[in-house]
């Protein structure tokens, strides 16, 4: 018999009228009060199915563990999960260092999870975060199923987002704004006449969908044309064919009224262009200008250095970390979260608009 599923939770004294607890979720689920435990605290094993009844069933009654269910996790794990949503992007690698260095001074270690831009995978990896018992969780970057983590939040996980940060994530944007709106004023400067900002199939949301937002704002109030080309049917989860990559942008840069400037609209997606433009023998910055989003040490080693809009995310990691470190009671005083402003860096990849 499967020890998750033995009995059904219904012992003992009726709950109050009005009030869910644990036991009316075990009712609901067909299974044991103890079971019910172990899928909202992540402690202890239960079968995929237990699992998925559990979840089910706090949902509908929205159940919400009580401060005596919550002390079922007083016995700490001292560690703390990040969910990153695509390791493949480097832009990551500073965030991570901070929240281990912040993490560990204080005697925690650090389990990292990918989600590899994918809800399944994100599901799975959080799943596999609950398994090994985590105190708390840090999310870089938007999740793909918000309703899994708030499931997370209600077994008793502290979470720490962005967005749980809404006055310093609206600075976050208004820098962003900032760092695209410098970086379109030197591309007027230099003579450009349109822009394409290149995007992969995941452009239609967060982050990507709000830097299209900012572009097209940026470069219509200086007189610069623009496009916005979506890639998905060539590009999928970092792997593409440079064939047809370069087949793409050759079309499109030497196109009569193309783009002057191509604008990468994550840092992940830009090897993959880089190497369509090599293809397509398509010279930088003679042909047409290169930038994109996020900053790392190949993009200021690769030839031409590649002009980047970025932001400081390594004093973002350790502003949700130390947040995370109070609420778990680790750091005696509330952190501050101090904004560090996109910007924009300029290097030679973004040269003279190329003549008519």
């Amino acid at each position: 018999m499967d020890p998750s599923t033995d009995r059904p939770g219904t012992e003992g004294k009726a709950p109050s009228p009005g009030r869910t607890d644990i036991r009316q979720v075990a009712a609901r689920a067909g299974v044991s009060t103890a079971t019910v435990s172990r899928v909202l605290t992540g402690r202890g094993p239960a079968s995929a199915e237990a699992t998925r009844r559990v979840r089910a069933a706090a949902e509908e009654l929205g159940y919400s563990p009580s401060a005596s269910a919550s002390s079922l996790r007083t016995e700490r794990s001292m560690i703390i999960g990040v969910l990153v949503p695509n390791l493949a992007n480097p832009v990551y690698l500073p965030f991570l260092r901070a929240v281990e260095h912040r993490a560990q001074r204080h005697g925690y270690a650090v389990i990292v999870a990918d989600a590899q831009r994918s809800p399944e995978v994100e599901r799975r990896q959080l799943d596999r975060l609950s398994a090994q018992r985590i105190d708390a969780l840090v999310v870089a970057g938007r999740p793909r199923d918000p309703d899994h983590l708030r499931r997370l939040a209600a077994a008793g996980v502290p979470i720490v987002d962005a967005e749980a940060f809404s006055a310093q994530a609206d600075a976050l944007a208004a820098s962003t704004g900032q760092a695209v709106e410098s970086a379109c004023d030197d591309l007027a400067a230099r003579g450009h006449r349109r822009v394409a900002l290149l995007a992969g199939g995941s452009s239609r949301r967060g982050a990507a969908r709000t830097r299209w937002r900012l572009i097209e704002a940026a470069t219509r109030d200086r007189g610069i044309g623009f496009d916005r080309v979506v890639l998905e049917d060539v590009v999928e989860a970092g792997r593409s064919d440079g064939t047809a990559i370069g087949a793409l942008l050759g079309s499109l840069v030497r196109s009569p009224g193309g783009p002057t400037v191509l604008w990468s609209s994550s840092h992940s997606l830009s090897p993959t262009l880089l190497e369509g433009l090599a293809v397509a023998d398509i010279a930088i910055p003679d042909e047409c200008s290169f930038l994109t989003f996020g900053d790392s040490p190949w993009a200021a080693a690769y030839r031409p250095a590649i002009s980047v809009v970025t932001g400081d995310l390594g004093s973002i990691g350790a502003a949700m970390t130390e947040a995370l470190l109070y609420r778990l009671g680790a750091v005696g005083t509330a952190p501050e979260w101090r904004v560090e402003p996109d910007r924009y860096v300029a290097r030679r990849s973004v040269g003279p608009a190329p003549a008519s």
